[in-house]
């Protein structure tokens, strides 16, 4: 594969995942309007600690990026104890959450969904600066994301199975919040907010199975993706879902042993033809 095309995949990769989370993120956030913690108090607690943390943590990050025209790399050790911070699972795994924790979680997916974008981003900015055609933007724009996760592959991998992780759960609560929404209260917006995020996570899991990362990056993205499959997949329709199984089903044909196991994971998750919940909306 060419540094080209590669640099293309990696960018539609980038951004599709990009996207997914944003369109995630913002639709819980719709969603949680009028909703009240109702948590028990010592659970509540844990999870409120642990979000805290990860606050500080984004917001550290956020100052170390901003401080420096050269991106945070692992190298540094600061750097690699932030990034572990920003991908600790304490917050997403100290309990179940009800849709009481949908504003505590957009928040904390958001943040997630802003680490990555911050490598993604790098210097797109300055890139941009002397252009002005819309065509020639577009190209940069390309080029240059493209190009950060090939020189940033190694800091974006870290962050970016939190971020899978967090959308899951956020779906997670969302399927009963919006079940119980009357007819009348599931919007428009609402509606072109999950297609959206559909459409994102769809071609988020096809950036996954066929991103062209070094071996120990995509074992870790894949297995990942291959955690939460079955929660992605109940957003999707039978037919976007199958789309998913294709690709990884080709993918699997001719993968190293070690990836195996989450392909064929990920192609039986997409291979439900169940369609209730989110799926039916």
């Amino acid at each position: 594969m060419s540094t080209r095309t590669r640099t293309y995949r990696l960018h539609r990769f980038f951004v599709s995942c990009a996207l997914a989370f944003a369109m995630g993120a913002a639709g819980a956030q719709t969603a949680s309007e009028h909703t009240a913690s109702k948590q028990a108090a010592p659970e509540q607690a844990t999870t409120e600690q642990a979000a805290t943390a990860y606050v500080a943590a984004s917001e550290r990050f956020t100052a170390k990026a901003s401080a420096s025209p050269d991106a945070p790399l692992l190298k540094d050790p600061d750097t690699r104890a932030l990034l572990e911070a920003l991908s600790d699972r304490r917050v997403l795994d100290a309990r179940t959450f009800t849709t009481a924790d949908i504003p505590m979680l957009s928040d904390v997916c958001q943040r997630a969904t802003a680490a990555f974008m911050a490598y993604g981003m790098h210097n797109v900015r300055e890139r941009l600066q002397a252009e002005t055609d819309p065509a020639r933007i577009y190209t940069v724009m390309q080029q240059q994301m493209g190009m950060n996760f090939l020189l940033y592959e190694d800091e974006i991998t870290v962050l970016m199975p939190f971020a899978i992780h967090c959308g899951a759960r956020m779906m997670q609560v969302l399927d009963p919040f919006v079940a119980g929404l009357k007819p009348e209260e599931f919007t428009p917006v609402r509606q072109r907010g999950l297609e959206q995020a559909r459409r994102g996570f769809q071609q988020m899991y096809i950036g996954m199975i066929t991103a062209g990362v070094n071996p120990a990056n995509r074992l870790r993205l894949l297995q990942a993706s291959a955690e939460d499959a079955a929660i992605y997949a109940s957003t999707l329709r039978p037919n976007e879902r199958a789309e998913v199984a294709t690709a990884a089903r080709k993918e699997l044909a001719g993968a190293h042993e070690s990836l195996q196991p989450s392909l064929r994971a990920i192609a039986d998750a997409m291979s439900s033809t169940d369609c209730t919940g989110l799926c039916l909306r």
